[in-house]
């Protein structure tokens, strides 16, 4: 008997969570920096290089985290006798 777990990309559930992350952070931003001039400026302040890697660090990886507990896990089991599929508690 073999066993897989992976976890299932959750398709429409990610790109809703994806709109309300982004929109959030979004929001933040606005008001921290003090619109989207105030962030045009920081950008051009700290550079591309700096800025790209402030915003894969800061925004991109807690996204990615957060999204690893979105997506339901999923166990297969096989047998010689029978395939089982477990998605979280069913």
């Amino acid at each position: 008997m073999k066993t897989y777990n992976f976890r299932q990309n959750p398709g429409a559930k990610a790109i809703i969570f994806a709109i309300v992350y982004f929109a959030v952070v979004f929001s933040i931003s606005y008001f921290v920096f003090g619109s989207i001039d105030g962030r045009a400026d920081k950008v051009n302040n700290l550079g591309a290089k700096a800025a790209g890697l402030l915003v894969g660090i800061l925004i991109l990886g807690p996204f990615i985290i957060l999204l690893t507990f979105v997506s339901p896990k999923l166990k297969v089991e096989l047998g010689q006798d029978f395939l089982s599929i477990k998605t979280g508690k069913k």
